[in-house]
């Protein structure tokens, strides 16, 4: 457990479009999106990449959670701008205790006939446990209680340190715990996708 940090639990709306939104670099290799708010992009919509107004395919890969295009080699003086839809959250709840860990299953592909077992690297998920919440209402359990996944931010503490965020699903074993005492329980998570920066 990682006490005195900061867990922070988002809920989120509908995706809304954005278009030609201005980027932020300090080495013109790794782009983020400037307005904060619009960084966390749906993963399920097509990001357009245009480089001095051309759109560009390959080349780069994108981080949807923290709204980055990173380039594999350094761009010049070009102006980059992201194109597609972003993800509007609201804070639910903030929390002071929690667990974090990464891990990948792993499957067993070995062929038929073959004396040797071969196992290969599948889904990548994140999981852990959240407590100590700071609660002021009763849109904690209202959040946790919904059958939907939601956002949680998890903030090292370090300046300079970029937080780790996970799409996550709470389990609801634990979730029906908590609601009694939500300020003492502790909730345990799973990741819904393999999103995780």
């Amino acid at each position: 457990m990682v006490a005195g940090k900061q867990a922070s639990v988002y809920v989120t709306g509908e995706p809304i479009t954005m278009t030609d939104e201005n980027t932020m670099t300090e080495d013109h290799k790794t782009y983020q999106i400037y307005n904060e708010t619009k960084r966390l992009l749906d993963c399920e919509s097509a990001i357009v990449v245009k480089v001095n107004g051309v759109q560009g395919s390959s080349g780069f890969k994108v981080n949807y959670l923290l709204g980055k295009v990173i380039f594999t080699t350094a761009r010049n003086e070009d102006v980059v701008t992201i194109s597609g839809k972003y993800i509007p959250k609201s804070l639910a709840v903030t929390a002071h205790e929690f667990s974090f860990g990464k891990g990948v299953d792993v499957g067993d592909v070995t062929r038929f006939g073959d004396t040797h077992k071969r196992k290969l690297p599948m889904q990548k998920y994140a999981y852990g446990t959240i407590s100590k919440w700071d609660v002021t209402d009763t849109f904690f359990t209202d959040a946790l209680l919904s059958a939907t996944p939601k956002y949680i931010i998890f903030d090292s503490g370090t300046v300079g340190t970029e937080p780790k965020i996970v799409l996550a699903l709470f389990e609801k074993e634990e979730i029906k715990a908590a609601v009694g005492n939500p300020q003492d329980a502790t909730v345990g998570f799973i990741s819904a996708n393999e999103q995780i920066s």
